[in-house]
């Protein structure tokens, strides 16, 4: 009991609409919003347009069969040739419709799903062999669904193709039996194929429904809750202690890479506690020195300890050094500071030559 209200619990929190990474999870899982309905009436349409295309010219051949052998062709062929001749010139409308059909009722399912192609559905699942569930299937909601559909159907097709025949029924332009057959086989042509559209039209209303409805039910059963949106958004950001960590790891190979490039540096400027900057000049090498690393208060401390126990020179200069620290690490200084660091440079390298003799 509890587990149900639970899950009734869980339905009445989905209010949300789906996301779009929700949305496209879901097509990932072969998940999309497709009428049957709409299918059917691509494959009905295409199948009315191959015989309004090629009904004429079979219905000709079909009456011009019919004559023949009722005026005497009868009494010397076979019952094969009769039978032959009667369905040759009916093949061609029967493959046109078939394929019409097919290619139509398929193109409209590819278009609706936008040229999905998953085998997830396909998969086989525990649940489609419970009996339980086979029951649901049978006897729930989307049966009940489906039963309304095919019931709207026939009442929208029935009704329109009735329209269709009593408009017909006092025409007065109806041949007589005197008229020739191929006249007569091109009018009942021609009142079929009217008829097949009266249906169409019947059916197009249905599938403007049905469109509707279809997309509204998956946009509901793909709603979600507040815990699922805060999942989500969790999955997409990642986990608050992982991403800590990922950044920890990132934080310490930058200051292992910066402590390497001291070592290679030609001096350092200090604060002389709260900053420290590395910078690397060589004559003929480089247009003007370059910051590569800098840090503050430990991680200053951590360059002049490094740049002591390499031999890098480590001079105090609190107002180069504060403005220098803005300076992105190996990066060349702006030219407003060349004339200082050069100064700074040029002791550094009397320093390195020794006393003049």
């Amino acid at each position: 009991m509890s587990g149900q209200q639970g899950a009734d619990s869980d339905a009445e929190d989905k209010t949300e609409e789906p996301t779009p990474q929700r949305l496209e999870r879901a097509r990932e899982e072969g998940e999309v919003a497709v009428s049957q309905e709409l299918s059917k009436f691509a494959a009905l349409g295409g199948a009315t347009l191959a015989a309004a295309l090629l009904g004429p010219s079979a219905a000709t051949g079909f009456s011009m069969a019919a004559a023949d052998l009722l005026s005497g062709m009868g009494q010397t062929a076979s019952w094969r040739q009769m039978t032959w001749s009667l369905l040759a010139p009916m093949i061609p409308l029967t493959i046109g419709v078939a394929v019409m059909a097919a290619a139509t009722g398929i193109l409209a399912t590819v278009l609706q799903t936008r040229f999905l192609i998953s085998s997830k559905s396909l998969q086989p699942k525990a649940s489609k062999l419970s009996p339980l569930a086979g029951v649901k299937r049978i006897f729930g909601r989307q049966a009940l669904e489906q039963l309304a559909r095919t019931v709207l159907n026939l009442a929208a097709c029935l009704g329109a193709i009735w329209f269709g025949v009593v408009r017909h029924l006092d025409d007065q332009a109806l041949p007589s039996m005197a008229i020739s057959p191929a006249a007569l086989a091109e009018y009942m042509g021609r009142i079929g194929v009217e008829i097949l559209i009266a249906g169409l039209a019947g059916f197009a209303v249905v599938v403007l429904l049905d469109l509707l409805y279809v997309n509204f039910s998956f946009l509901r059963r793909l709603r979600m809750g507040q815990r699922d949106i805060r999942e989500e958004v969790k999955e997409g950001e990642g986990d608050p202690l992982m991403r800590a960590r990922r950044l920890q790891i990132m934080r310490t190979r930058s200051r292992r890479r910066a402590l390497d490039a001291v070592r290679g540096a030609t001096v350092v400027i200090t604060n002389p506690t709260h900053y420290a900057v590395a910078l690397a000049y060589e004559r003929g090498k480089h247009r003007a020195p370059r910051v590569v690393a800098k840090g503050m208060d430990s991680f200053a401390k951590r360059i002049r300890d490094t740049a002591d126990e390499n031999g890098i020179p480590v001079v105090s200069d609190p107002p180069l050094a504060r403005a220098l620290y803005l300076v992105p690490e190996d990066k060349e200084i702006p030219q407003e500071y060349f004339a200082a660091v050069a100064e700074v440079i040029a002791f550094v390298w009397r320093i390195r030559r020794g006393p003049a003799r």
